[in-house]
This record gives C-alpha cells, sequence and structure tokens, in this order.
C-alpha cells in the first residue's frame, strides 16, 4: 500500500490523469495491478521512482535463497541507479 501511495504522488501530467480516472472508476487497487495499467498505457516497463520506492523496502522472502535475494535487488537497483545507454 506505501508503494501505490509513493507513486501516486510521484506521477505527472498524463499520468497522474490517467491514474486519477482509473482509480476513480476501479477504487482501491494492487501497486503491481496499477503498474501493468500504466505499463499498458505508457508504454514502460517501471519508471526509476517505483523502482526506487521497490528498493526501499524490499525484503528476503522465507523461501528465495540470499543469492536469488541479491539478484533481486541487483536487477531492481539497476532500473533505479543506472543510466540508460
Amino acid at each position: 500500500m506505501e508503494s501505490r501511495d509513493n507513486l501516486c504522488f510521484r506521477l505527472q501530467g498524463q499520468a497522474s490523469e490517467y491514474y486519477a480516472m482509473f482509480v476513480e472508476n476501479e477504487g482501491n487497487m494492487h501497486y503491481q495491478y496499477i503498474m501493468k495499467r500504466l505499463e499498458k498505457r505508457f508504454g514502460f516497463a517501471e519508471i526509476p521512482e517505483a523502482a526506487q520506492i521497490k528498493l526501499q523496502s524490499l525484503s528476503k522472502k522465507t523461501e528465495e535463497s540470499i543469492e536469488e535475494w541479491a539478484d533481486r535487488v541487483l536487477q531492481l537497483a539497476s532500473r533505479v541507479f543506472l543510466e540508460p545507454a
């Protein structure tokens, strides 16, 4: 829920208007659902700000190894901090 709320405050322009429209029509939605809707509409996988929010709250899942968790952290961090080529 915190990721969803933070995302809402970071969206600007058309993305913000689109978000407001579908929240009004559909109500309470999960973060993953929102990101899929934004991806479908605007054609991006994840905005860096959204990845940064997820990175701040990323924790190791019970069933994953430390190596798998480290791979998830690295993948997410690369979306946040690496410049596109």
